[in-house]
Parts: C-alpha cells; structure tokens; sequence
C-alpha cells in the first residue's frame, strides 16, 4: 500500500506502534522521486540532510516521545523559501541568478516546521520568481529548474506553485508547501488533483520568502487530504514580530479540531455564472454542477449570484509597484549571502545571456522597474482600488446572506487575493481524458476553519463513494 493513502493522523499511528519510522518514510520518498520524478521534473533538490534529521527523529521518539502530529513527516517546500541546511539546501526561486544561493536563515514557517519535528525533505520546481519575471512562460517553467510536467497527461500543470502540486499528486512527500499572490496555490492545486490552501492574509508569516506583494503573498499547505492541510497549518500559523501582518487582534481556531462536528447542513454557497464560466469546459462544467449536487445533498443550499468584477480582467499593478522594493528587502536580509541587492541587477545579469537565463524574456521585470518611477503618485490609490475590488467578497456574501462562495478551480482566484481573502480548493473529479478538476471555496478573512470543515465533508462523501 502506498503512502499516500494515509493521512498524518493514520501514519503517526504507525510510527507509534513500530510499523513505521521516520527513516523508512523519508526513504520511500526518497525512491520514489528518485524512480519517477525524471518524467515529471517537480522536485529540485532533495535535501541530503533528511535521512539522518529522520534518524534523529526516530530516537527522539523513542526517548521522549513525538513532539507534534508532524514528527517524522516529510515535507517539500516550493523553492522560494528560505531553508537554512548549512550548505546542503539551496533556495533559488528557479532563477540562473541564485543557482549558488544557500541562505543563513529559515523562514518563519520553515523554523516552525523543523520545531514540531517535520523532515524538510527538499525543494520543488516553481514557475520562475513564482511568475512575476515575465508574462510569456508557460506555467512551471525556469530556467534552472526547466519545465514542470503534469502526471495526468497532456495537461496544464497549473502556477506558480506547480512543483508542489504535481509532487503531491505523485506521492513524493506527505505535504508540500506552496506560495500564493494570486493563484499560485489554488491553481496548481486544482490542476493537480490536491487540496490547497491559501490562508487569509496574516493567518502566517511570509519573512524568509521570496516575496512578490507585501499585500497579497502568503504560504500556504498543499496536500492530498483536508485532515493533512488543517495539521500543517495549525503548525505554521501564527504571530512573527519579522513579519507585522501577522499581529492579529483575535485569536487564531484550531484547524484540525474545526473539523470534529463539521457538517453542510444549513450552509448556503453561491457561485456566479457569465464570465466566472465562460472558459470552464463543458466537461469540467458538468463536473462543477455535479459537485454542487453532492453540497446539496449533503444538506447545503447553492444559489446563483451575481459579481461585478470581471476575474479575467483585473490589474496586477499594485504587484509591478511592491515587487521591486519587497525584492530589496529581501535580497538585503541575506547580507554578505546574496549575490545581489537589487532587481536591476538581476535584470542586467539575465541580458547578458537571454537564451539561458530569461529565455521568454523578462517582460514584467521591466515592467515593475517603470512603475517604480510613478510610485509616490499612483501607488495609494492602486492600492485603494485593488482593496476596494477585492471587498466584493464580503457584499455578495452578506447581500445574499451566504457562507461561502464556490467557483470552478481557479476561475476568480484574483479578487479574493487582493485583499487576502482565504481559499480552498479540493478535487471534485477528473474529465473522460483524465484532466483534474478542483472545486474552489472562497470566504470571509478568516474563515479557513470554516472552509476546510465544508471541503472535508465533501471529501468524505468521495471516499465513501470510491472506497
């Protein structure tokens, strides 16, 4: 039996009765990217630290006990997060620029990972600088890293996270982390047949990521089951005094226990039609209204709404003016370990060999250096404007009296990214060419305990039915 038919909870079971360890564990990733990755290009790097961090962990098990749910699991992380390894573990966002790149310090949410006892098993390919370089590559695609290849066929493998999402669907890690400005966790997610997760903006901490938007970037879990998503971020919730947006005035749910007592009885969805549709396949149309009728019958009512914003349609520019500056920053934590400090330089570094560094370009790149010149005049009310667009989510929401809304895999992922607004996005079925296809829930900020109860729910009902 593969291990991806076990959730943390059931492999934890394992671990605890001697059946399994952290070292076979991580071993049996290990081989598995090892035997099929070369088709499909998701991974990296793997950490060459893992198996003795999971020995580690298997005698600390036997001496003191587990310290969280996340002992002993292994964990791949998109590869425009910091994780400090000594040496042994870059972080290159996929860029030619950083191919030596090994950072002097983990992320906020790689350090709470390593706390509770989880495996950083290594690095997944990403759509290069998590696609803000330029508006012509295809989806998974860096020059380092080269192309991300769907396990399913001839498919899209979704962005930016598209690592994550195809190395979850293969089974080459328990849990995969992903990063979303607007899309990137949702898209590949569904694309890939997984559940993701992107929280509301401050639910964790982005200090020690690669950024793109102060206002929109934010981690989040990529995984094949709700239980596992809910457990992963119960881990890297939370407060970092490194990152501001993250003090809340209000405490933070469990996730994991949102899910005792979650049920769809009562619960009212809507979804809008028109241009949230119009690029949705019949198929995969069909298998949205499918989905709505499995929420009906489990006891939730779904109407019809209407949004004004058109989610094909929307400007990036508060992203063209933060990312150069929120780059700076970054590149300038990692002191005397960046090879550079600032865009331009990496702009100048990649024209000195188009064809191997930026093969399609790095159109949005030269963008944001333009808009750099108008900061001070028409950054604030772009900002005003992309918030104010965003805030749709809370009037269709209260106008119909409404628990969440419900869209077709990636189809609106824009308007609620610009003002943080959380998402989840689990699978709903696969076409007749075998194409996934993700059911997408969107919510109030801080409404992913919410969220997660209503897809957990519908995940069961899929398990019973296919079981």
């Amino acid at each position: 039996m593969k291990m991806k038919d076990f959730n943390i909870i059931e492999l934890q079971e394992q671990m605890d009765n001697n059946s399994l360890s952290a070292l076979k564990l991580t071993q049996y990733y290990m081989d598995r990217i090892k035997k099929y990755d070369h088709q499909y290009n998701s991974v990296f790097e793997v950490n060459e630290a893992a198996i003795n961090i999971a020995q580690e962990l298997d005698e600390e098990r036997r001496v003191k006990g587990k310290r969280s749910l996340l002992h002993g699991i292994s964990i791949l992380l998109k590869d425009n997060i910091n994780a400090d390894f000594q040496g042994k573990l870059r972080t290159t966002a996929g860029a030619m620029i950083f191919k030596d790149l090994y950072v002097n310090y983990d992320a906020t949410i790689v350090a709470k990972l390593k706390e509770a006892g989880a495996i950083i098993l290594g690095k997944t390919n990403l759509t290069e600088f998590a696609n803000v370089m330029t508006d012509q590559s295809p989806k998974g695609f860096s020059a380092l890293g080269g192309q991300v290849k769907s396990p399913y066929g001839d498919f899209d493998v979704g962005g930016s996270s598209s690592g994550s999402g195809v190395a979850m669907a293969m089974d080459f890690c328990t849990v995969a982390i992903g990063t979303e400005t607007s899309g990137s966790i949702i898209d590949p997610a569904g694309c890939n047949g997984v559940v993701g997760v992107k929280p509301t903006i401050g639910v964790a901490s982005r200090y020690g990521i690669i950024p793109i938007s102060w206002t929109q970037d934010v981690p989040g879990p990529m995984s094949r089951n709700i239980t596992d998503a809910a457990i992963v971020l119960d881990i890297i919730k939370g407060a970092d005094l490194s990152d501001s947006i993250t003090e809340l005035k209000h405490q933070l749910p469990n996730y994991l226990m949102s899910l005792d007592g979650a049920s769809l009885k009562g619960i009212k969805l809507g979804f809008p039609k028109g241009k949230f549709l119009k690029a949705v396949k019949q198929e995969k149309l069909e298998i949205f209204y499918r989905a709505i009728s499995i929420l009906v019958e489990l006891g939730a009512s779904v109407i019809e709404v209407k949004m004004a914003n058109d989610p094909h349609n929307l400007k990036k520019d508060v992203m063209y003016y933060e990312f150069p500056i929120a780059l700076n920053r970054y590149l300038e934590s990692l002191g005397h370990t960046a090879p550079i400090k600032t865009l331009e330089e990496i702009i100048k570094f990649n024209n000195e060999n188009l064809k191997e560094r930026a093969p399609y370009g790095q159109t949005i790149f030269e963008k944001c250096i333009k808009f750099k010149e108008s900061f001070k005049e028409k950054y604030q009310q772009e900002l005003n404007n992309s918030v104010q667009a965003s805030k749709e989510i809370d009037d269709v929401i209260d106008q119909n009296n409404l628990d969440a809304l419900l869209f077709v895999g990636s189809e609106a992922v824009g308007i609620p990214a610009k003002g943080g607004y959380p998402s989840i996005t689990f699978p709903g079925g696969f076409t007749k060419e075998n194409e996934p296809v993700g059911i997408t829930l969107t919510g109030k900020k801080f409404s992913e305990d919410k969220l997660l109860g209503y897809g957990y729910e519908f995940e069961k009902y899929m398990q019973a039915k296919n079981s």
